[in-house]
């Protein structure tokens, strides 16, 4: 082999040699960023799932404290307009009793010549059925209820009594009193509540 075809071979030998290098290199760094931008990947992606973790637990955190904010407020509505019902059936039936109970006394005061038995038995028929809505209506545990009843029920006995007139109003007057601080009473905690 002359000279210039060794040089030329080894010319070529070693830009071969070269190119594999590079290559080699090149593959190398290539394989080395694969590696970090794999390791980038999955840690931006371990941070991303934390961070996802974290925002569903304050997600489902804010849920859970609306739903329990409400679920109390719908209960405080529901409380509130039953106790309202109440009040107003509380109401009416004290008043249907007062003024079964004056229906009642004006027929007493009739004489008994012109006095109606059936008119009488209705009215009191009414009046005691009021008086046993209102029993009904009370909180049998609470003083001024009970209160309030105790007299309701006198004022039923003294319709009985054609002597009693004056004092019928007196109790009626108590029971207007006591009904309405119990109504008050009452009205205040639904305020409260709403």
């Amino acid at each position: 082999m002359e000279l210039p075809t060794l040089i030329s071979t080894c010319i070529a030998l070693a830009a071969l040699l070269a190119v594999a290098a590079t290559m080699y290199t090149a593959r190398k760094q290539r394989a080395a960023e694969l590696q970090i931008a794999s390791r980038q990947i999955e840690s931006s992606f371990r941070i991303l799932s934390e961070q996802l973790n974290s925002q569903s637990a304050l997600a489902f955190s804010q849920i859970s404290a609306a739903r329990a904010q409400a679920l109390d407020e719908i209960k405080a509505q529901v409380l509130t307009k039953n106790r309202q019902e109440w009040i107003n059936d509380l109401r009416n039936t004290l008043a249907q009793f007062i003024v079964g109970i004056h229906k009642c006394r004006n027929n007493l005061t009739i004489s008994p010549e012109r006095r109606d038995p059936n008119r009488i038995h209705s009215n009191v028929g009414d009046a005691w059925l009021h008086l046993t809505r209102l029993r009904l209506l009370i909180n049998p545990n609470e003083d001024d209820h009970k209160d309030l009843l105790a007299t309701a029920n006198l004022m039923f006995e003294l319709i009985k009594s054609s002597e009693e007139g004056l004092r019928l109003k007196d109790v009626e007057k108590s029971l207007l009193i006591m009904g309405q601080a119990i109504l008050k009473r009452e009205w205040e905690r639904v305020k409260s509540l709403a």
